[in-house]
Parts: structure tokens; sequence; C-alpha cells
């Protein structure tokens, strides 16, 4: 009889479990940012959010990439004066000339870029180790400063693959009535369509940073779509800080 009781107790605490976790990944989408209207008027907040999450970052892994070998020194200190820099083409408004908006737009993507980097320093073993078809050209392995930003961007995109979290961790249907596996579908769906829009958001950074090669022309959009941008640089800094471990050890 007690052996029942315990199964049962046991199975209630893991339907509890379940719903848990479904509960919180609804509602925590990490990406749904890049799919929302975005207001403008919130980046002063975001930039010291950004300052602050920046140096907390460079704070704790300097040490550990100082000791690495020095194929993948990355320019920390780099990271955390661009970041300041953001503050120059913030405060010029909507009065800012084309030959600034270049230039930010240069600045979001050098940063962009470099924060990729800084998460393949940190995981050079695993890099080293992982033998997927997209660290290869021909039979040649990238090293991590060899990655162009693109490649970066497709790698990154294919650790934090949402379809192949959809498939090892599939619905528990038999935990749920219909109409929750309905909404829990709908809200997966909408995850990857956010998904796929932080996607684009990052070739985006991409495609305007390169603006600065005024041998074809490049749309780099307004000043105000450079504002929401930088809310989507704070966004995606979470993102990277959320793969990585919380220091060195």
């Amino acid at each position: 009889m007690h052996g029942i009781i315990f199964i049962f107790i046991n199975m209630y605490i893991f339907n509890i479990l379940v719903l848990f976790r479904y509960n919180t990944a609804m509602n925590n989408n990490r990406f749904s940012i890049y799919s929302s209207i975005i207001k403008s008027d919130i980046i002063k907040t975001v930039y010291e959010e950004l300052i602050k999450k920046t140096n907390r970052l460079i704070q704790i892994w300097d040490e550990y990439i100082e000791l690495i070998p020095k194929r993948y020194t990355v320019m920390l200190n780099w990271q955390k004066d661009l970041t300041k820099s953001l503050k120059h083409w913030i405060d010029l408004g909507d009065i800012i000339s084309s030959g600034d908006l270049i230039l930010a737009r240069v600045n979001l993507g050098m940063l962009t870029e470099n924060l990729l980097k800084i998460f393949f320093t940190i995981y050079h073993i695993d890099y080293e180790n992982d033998k997927s078809k997209i660290l290869y050209k021909k039979t040649k392995k990238y090293n991590v400063k060899e990655l162009s930003f693109d490649r970066s961007i497709k790698i990154f995109l294919s650790i934090v693959d949402l379809s192949n979290f959809n498939k090892k961790f599939p619905i528990p249907e038999e935990f749920f009535e219909k109409e929750d596996i309905d909404d829990i579908k709908e809200l997966r769906n909408k995850e990857m369509l956010d998904f796929e829009n932080f996607g684009i958001w990052l070739n985006n950074i991409r495609c305007k940073r390169n603006a600065v090669h005024s041998f074809a022309y490049t749309e780099i959009g307004s000043y105000r779509d450079f504002i929401k941008d930088v809310i989507k640089y704070n966004a995606f800094l979470d993102i990277i800080i959320e793969q990585l471990p919380y220091g060195p050890n």
C-alpha cells in the first residue's frame, strides 16, 4: 500500500514539474523581441544596461581568455569601449547625418560580431572538438579567428536552433488536455517564428555594418531603426550570456 502511495506521489510531483517546465518555457520566449513593436524611448535605460552587462561579462572572462592560446586572442577592452561609443550616436538624435548613421551601423555591427567571437573563444575547446560540417571549408576547419561574421552567425544559430530543441523535447501529450496541447503548439510555433526573425535580424545587422563599403548601396534605415536595433542587441547580449557558464570554473 505504501509503495502504491509513493508511486502516485512521484507521478504527481513529476506532472507538476512537467507543467512548470512548459509554463516557464512559454512565458520566457527570449526571441519574442525580434517580432515585437519596440518603443525607442527606453533607449537610455537600455544603454545603461548594456554598459553594466558588458562590463560584467568582461570582468568574469578576462582572466580566463588571457590564459588560453594566443590564436584565440580577442580584444575584450575594445568591446567595452565600443559599447560606450554607442552613446555618441544615440545622443545625435533624428538630426544624425548619413555619414554618422553609417558609422553607427559599423559600431553596432562590430559589437555583434565581436560578441559572437567572444562566445566561440570561451567555448574554444568545444569548438575544436566539434566535427559538424558547418565548421569546415572543404577539408579545412576554420579556427575562431578565421570565422567571418556570416559564418559566426550560421554556427551560432545552429547551436540555439529551436527545431532541434523541439525534436529532443517533444510535448508529453499524456500529461495535458487537448486544449492545453493546442496552446503549447501555438506558442512553440510563435517562438519558432520569433527565432527565424532573430536570424534575420543578425543578418541585417551584418549587412548594415557592411554599408561602410561604399562600392554598392546598402539600405541602412533611419535613426529610429538604429535605436531599435540597439535595444534588440541588448536582448542578443542576454541570449549570449544565457549560453555561457557562470564563470571560468
